[in-house]
């Protein structure tokens, strides 16, 4: 194949330059050329300036792959698309630039569909030389944008970011996070029950729970838990309390009624035996009296003879 014209091979050149990634980029800018002359079903074996242009230059190039791809895709791996290509998108400080995403952060729970799809959309993408993988330093596995040109210049994506970016910056902390606590041993003191942002992810959770991926769900569910576990347990306290003190308050209550009712029978007692004593004495008088007159009788009455 040869270049028409000849320019077109420093035009090439000067455009992938200062870019990072400038070999790869300009493969695949070359390889979409070669797709395009093999669409026109030309025989002259020419690689031509208007191929390139009707392209949109490399950023263009970048673009219409994407777009061919997305198009290709049923709506459920459209959504899943986004989802992949979103976490592969790094916004910070207003600006945004492609990340690096480890394997097991698209990682979903067994048996879910967004884990055969997330397969099926990445090996789309490696296949077109838009996303590749590797192996880090450390020795984890990763992908990520095969070109800066692909985030930022593939209008799709810009809409996806748009609809996102409020939730962003939230998913990469809570990504963060979630890395933290599994680290440590999933501790209870790394989770978020206290966190005002727990209910915006729960929110986010409920109408798309395929957003998080495995270990993410697990950080969410467990900080709810204990968000739970700590609401119930400051509610029950105060009624563990106000219930402490209704008994003390009733046993108070039931112990002064049982003293009240034990001074007055103990007050009756003592008015019985009272009265008893006066009758006793008022007996004893009478009886006394009662002899004395029967003494004085028989002392006044005349001796027979």
């Amino acid at each position: 194949l040869y270049f028409e014209p000849l320019s077109l091979v420093e035009q090439l050149v000067d455009e992938v330059a200062e870019m990072p990634g400038a070999l790869p980029l300009l493969s695949f800018t070359m390889s979409e050329l070669y797709r395009a002359y093999v669409r026109s079903a030309r025989s002259d074996r020419l690689l031509t300036k208007d191929d390139y242009q009707n392209l949109g230059g490399v950023a263009g190039s970048l673009s219409r792959r994407a777009d061919e791809i997305y198009r290709s895709l049923d709506a459920p791996h459209q959504e899943t698309l986004c989802r992949v290509m979103l976490r592969m998108v790094s916004l910070q400080a207003g600006e945004v630039a492609r990340r690096r995403v480890p394997l097991a952060e698209l990682r979903h729970r067994d048996g879910q569909p967004e884990e055969t799809r997330k397969e099926t959309v990445l090996t789309r993408l490696k296949e077109a030389r838009l996303v590749v993988s590797g192996t880090d330093n450390e020795g984890t596995p990763y992908v990520e944008p095969a070109h800066d040109k692909l985030v930022l210049g593939w209008p799709q994506l810009w809409s996806f970011i748009k609809q996102e970016q409020e939730t962003i910056p939230l998913q990469r902390l809570l990504t963060q996070e979630a890395a933290t606590w599994a680290k440590n041993e999933r501790k209870g003191d790394h989770l978020w029950d206290g966190d005002p942002r727990l209910p915006q992810l729960g929110d986010l959770r409920k109408k798309v729970p395929e957003r998080f991926n495995a270990l993410e769900d697990s950080f969410i569910e467990e900080s709810e838990r204990r968000r739970r576990f700590f609401r119930n347990l400051w509610i029950a306290v105060p009624c563990l309390v106000i219930a402490g003190l209704s008994g003390l308050t009733w046993f108070a209550f039931r112990e002064r009624n049982k003293a009240n009712e034990q001074t007055a029978r103990a007050e009756q007692q003592k008015k019985r035996a009272d009265s008893e004593a006066i009758t006793a004495k008022q007996r004893l008088l009478g009886s006394y009296v009662e002899r004395g007159h029967q003494l004085l009788f028989e002392q006044g009455k005349p001796s027979e003879g």
